[in-house]
Order: structure tokens, then sequence, then C-alpha cells
């Protein structure tokens, strides 16, 4: 089994392709159940999403994948190797996840918003009331089709799958650089 998960993590780690993209926006106004970011055209919506920002000056939105080569290993892998096809989404799922993570120790915490061991959890479209139809507004915030290949569904799924979008929240006072 240990052979096994190695040949599927080499062929996995022979097509990812990470890329994330964020801004930083400042949080302008907030009621209990919206969040309204300073020159962002949609507003944040959900009781949920207020209270994960209630004690935040600036908010990032995020955008990761690990790419397209991904979703086309996994399907070759259905058809081939089922055994393969699972271990490889299953490491691919840990992937993305890494790299969200990596994104919040390296770059949130050279922004200064947090120590690494502080950074406060990411809250993504889907995660308790705030609306999944939100990952349009982050498609079209972060032009995420031409900065990372990321397209979004009619039924609001994440192409290439193994992709996320996030709010996170930031408590600096610092100035922040959108990119």
């Amino acid at each position: 089994m240990q052979d096994l998960i190695k040949e599927c993590e080499a062929e996995l780690n022979a097509v990812i392709s990470p890329a994330y993209v964020y801004k930083v926006f400042i949080i302008e106004a907030m009621t209990e159940n919206s969040v309204k970011l300073k020159d962002c055209p949609f507003i944040l919506r959900g009781y949920d999403i207020a209270v994960h920002l209630k004690n935040s000056q600036k908010a990032i939105l995020l955008g990761v994948t690990i790419g397209a080569g991904v979703d086309a290993l996994i399907r070759k892998m259905q058809i081939e190797n089922m055994a393969k096809a699972v271990i490889i989404d299953g490491l691919a799922a840990e992937a993305i996840e890494r790299l969200c993570d990596s994104f919040q120790t390296r770059e949130q915490g050279s922004l200064g918003a947090y120590a690494p061991q502080k950074a406060l959890p990411r809250f993504s479209p889907g995660y308790g009331d705030f609306p999944i139809e939100a990952q349009k507004d982050f498609q079209n915030v972060l032009n995420l089709h031409k900065a990372i290949g990321v397209s979004v569904s009619d039924t609001m799924l994440l192409t290439p799958s193994k992709s996320v979008t996030a709010v996170l929240p930031v408590n600096s006072s610092e100035l922040f650089q959108t990119h």
C-alpha cells in the first residue's frame, strides 16, 4: 500500500500547478447579516460570515487552485485504475488544503495580519449561511479565470475541482496592497 501511495503521489506531483490570487479590502460597514467591503462590488451576506469577520478591520478574498492537470489525472485513473483514482483524489484534497494553509502562513503572515500560529480560519461560500452563489462574485472580483484558470459552473462548483475560494479576516491596522 505504501508503494502505491508513493507512486500516486509522484504522479500527482508531476501535474500539480499551484496558483492563487487575492485582494485585501477594508471592512466599511457591518450588520448582523452582512459585511460591506470598501471598493468591492458585492456585499458578503449571511450571519455566519458577519460573525467570522466581527473583530476584523479588513478581509482578504482568496482564490486557490492546484490546477486542471489534477482533474485530468483523476479522470484518467478512474478509467485505468480506480484504486489509484481514489488515492490521488485524497492526496489532491490534502494538497489544496496545504496550499491554502501555506497562503495563510506565508502571505497573510507577511502582510502583518497574524503570527502564523494565530491565523484565523478561512471561510468559504457555502459554509453556514454564506451563500454558495458568492462563488460568482469571487470569480468576478478576483478575475479567477484569467488569474489562475478557475471557473464557476452554473451550479456554483469550481473547475478545476481542487480549487477554493475563501474570506480571511485581517485584524492588523497596517496598510495592505491588493494583489
